[in-house]
């Protein structure tokens, strides 16, 4: 068997990490925006219906979130995922961010600024408070006590435990 040099790992993660960069890089930076210009117009278009005036605005819009993305992140993994992050909302059906955002309620670079918890929609934030609300409730139930247990044993306990039957009657 072939033995491998000492730094095998080093080259290979280097290798991996060129790729990378080249699979980012093979596109060009235009492209990348244009594309999520493209996108984000896409997905607001679709949440402002077949109005002309609407489409205009929805480009208007897409604009300028895209222009604050770009000038927070660069063209970068955090830029791709930000973008991502954005029409994932903009798409959601219980959304509203969309039709905020195209009235002029929410201003296209605080959109671009939103953390991940305010781009949730109501219903999801309110699925999310009840959640962890039955957590929180199971989490402080009354555990069971000693006396509780041993209303519910049978034989099985005692196999289970390797406890004689004979141990387990001096406990009772």
């Amino acid at each position: 068997m072939a033995k491998l040099p000492t730094n095998w790992k080093q080259k290979y993660l280097k290798s991996q990490a060129e790729a990378r960069t080249k699979k980012i890089s093979s596109i060009s930076p235009i492209e990348v925006r244009n594309g999520t210009k493209k996108s984000l117009q896409k997905a607001l278009a679709e949440a402002a219906g077949e109005d002309e005036e609407e489409d205009e605005i929805s480009t208007q819009v897409a604009n300028e979130i895209e222009q604050q993305l770009f000038d927070l992140y660069g063209i970068s993994q955090e830029y791709k995922s930000a973008v991502r992050t954005r029409l994932v909302s903009l798409k959601s059906k219980n959304s509203t961010i969309a039709v905020e955002l195209l009235c002029g309620a929410i201003e296209p670079q605080a959109f671009a600024e939103y953390t991940v918890e305010q781009l949730k929609s109501d219903q999801r934030k309110k699925e999310e408070q009840a959640l962890k609300e039955e957590n929180l409730r199971q989490a402080t139930m009354e555990k069971p006590t000693k006396e509780d247990i041993n209303m519910y044993k049978d034989g099985r306990d005692r196999e289970k435990w390797g406890v004689s039957r004979s141990a387990a009657a001096i406990d009772d």
